[in-house]
């Protein structure tokens, strides 16, 4: 980097050389000479290990911060330290120009070209974003209403929607939570129960259960792989069921109906992502299969009916592990899901659906 002694600056003051160490630090709209300056400055005690975020080095031997595009000059959080407030000499950022889109006027000083005034390079982005600045937001970072978001200086910022770093959370890995949650979303309180809230807890399985199967049978699966958007349908169904505004129980056909829309879905060839992950439930593992029939198929009945209709699919899993062990049965679970072979009757003998 050439010499930047005598080059006026209007963001900060050249503190007239290099620190000790051949670098100068740039923070907050200030030079410091040195590492420990700047943590004395912000009042902190000194880390040798690392530096403020938003620090950018200077040194003679590199060109941190002299290239447009360089991400270093892009973090300082109180502008960007390559876009000049006066003339294309200034490598110092006023804070204030990340707030504008048009530099200051030059100074007579900062537009005479000096011999040691570094020579910015065409920005190697620009073909590809149609600007100099690659930190511009793309056109179509905009709200609903087609306003665009301007992003922080230097920074972009997620679309409406993102979610935060904890895990977004999946009704079916847990139903017993989702429900919890449901309760809390229409105003009640599942801590101190009712009898009625008690109740939904209990039956809260079959509730994500039957929710499950009448996405798939509405034909919107994708609700089930969307963040929230599962969460949000248990709400209303719990908010129904509240309110006294009809049953959230499947009858055994209305069940049965849902059972062949997944199994449908399943088996399709446009793929989706909310196909492909009841796949993941319900195409390689008996077991679950069998649940989901039992939910979907009898929730809606009386308990000692359901026991009793439901008692053959309890060993669905032991008969599909006789029945692959076989060569037709092989080729059987080859070419269908777990839950094709149950709905169907494709293993010989045995008829577990009433």
């Amino acid at each position: 980097m050439a010499d930047l002694t005598g080059t006026s600056y209007t963001g900060t003051t050249w503190p007239g050389s290099y620190g000790p160490s051949g670098q100068l630090y740039y923070y907050g709209g200030k030079a410091f000479r040195s590492p420990q300056e700047l943590y004395s400055a912000l009042g902190q005690p000194y880390d040798a290990n690392s530096l403020p975020y938003g620090t950018t080095v200077y040194g003679q031997g590199t060109n941190s911060g002299m290239s447009p595009w360089d991400a270093s000059v892009r973090n300082n959080p109180l502008g960007y330290l390559d876009q000049p407030t006066g003339g294309t000499a200034s490598l110092f950022a006023n804070p204030s120009s990340a707030t504008t889109s048009q530099p200051s006027s030059p100074s007579p000083q900062a537009n005479t070209p000096q011999a040691n005034t570094p020579t910015a390079t065409p920005d190697p982005t620009a073909q590809l974003t149609g600007s100099g600045d690659s930190t511009t937001p793309p056109s179509n970072n905009t709200t609903g209403g087609g306003t665009t978001v301007p992003p922080p200086a230097g920074n972009f910022i997620p679309g409406s929607g993102s979610t935060t770093p904890a895990d977004t959370f999946n009704p079916i890995d847990d139903p017993r939570q989702a429900v919890y949650r449901a309760l809390l979303a229409n105003g009640y309180n599942p801590d101190i129960p009712t009898w009625g809230m008690n109740q939904l807890m209990k039956r809260a399985a079959d509730i994500t259960m039957g929710g499950l199967g009448r996405v798939a049978w509405g034909g919107n699966p994708d609700t089930l792989t969307t963040p929230g958007a599962f969460q949000d349908y248990l709400n209303s169904l719990v908010g129904r069921a509240g309110r006294g505004e009809g049953g959230i129980m499947p009858t055994s056909a209305q069940g049965m109906d849902y059972l062949n829309s997944i199994n449908t879905l399943m088996n399709g060839e446009n793929r989706s992502a909310g196909a492909t992950y009841l796949s993941s439930l319900f195409g390689a593992n008996p077991e679950q299969a069998a649940a989901a029939a039992s939910s979907l198929r009898y929730q809606g009945l009386a308990p000692s009916v359901r026991s009793a209709l439901a008692g053959p699919l309890g060993n669905y899993g032991n008969r599909f592990t006789a029945f692959t062990e076989t060569p037709q049965g092989f080729a059987t679970a080859t070419t269908h899901n777990a839950l094709d072979i149950l709905l169907n009757n494709l293993i010989p003998g045995y008829r577990p659906l009433f």
